[in-house]
């Protein structure tokens, strides 16, 4: 979701989607869509051998249906951490976890037990 790194490239500080590379597709494609300003801003990033660990804090603007929910214009935040593995030099495989239950608290979605 944080978008691609520049080839050879670990750290890009505030990355935005790049709009020319390959639309993604499927409920990727249709999450990306909704939040067409999507940034996400490195706050940790760890490396140990051949794996670089990277914790991010994601901000965006709900401007189409998200997760089944209607567009409301709303900013929505959540934290997100990435791992990648380097070889030779580049990044030879990626790993995602995105935050999802707290993006559907602050769209509606549903309703958290912690936050009763």
């Amino acid at each position: 979701m944080n978008g691609s790194p520049t080839p050879g490239c670990l750290r890009q500080p505030e990355t935005q989607l790049n709009r020319h590379s390959p639309r993604p597709i499927g409920s990727l494609g249709s999450f990306i869509g909704a939040l067409p300003d999507l940034r996400a801003a490195e706050r940790d990033i760890i490396a140990e051998n051949d794996l670089v660990v990277v914790r991010l804090v994601v901000t965006a603007t709900v401007k189409g249906s998200l997760l089944g929910v209607p567009a409301d214009g709303k900013p929505v935040r959540w934290d997100a951490v990435d791992i990648y593995r380097v070889s030779d030099g580049k990044i030879s495989e990626e790993w995602a976890a995105d935050d999802i239950a707290t993006i559907m608290a602050q769209i509606g979605a549903f309703n958290p037990p912690w936050a009763a």
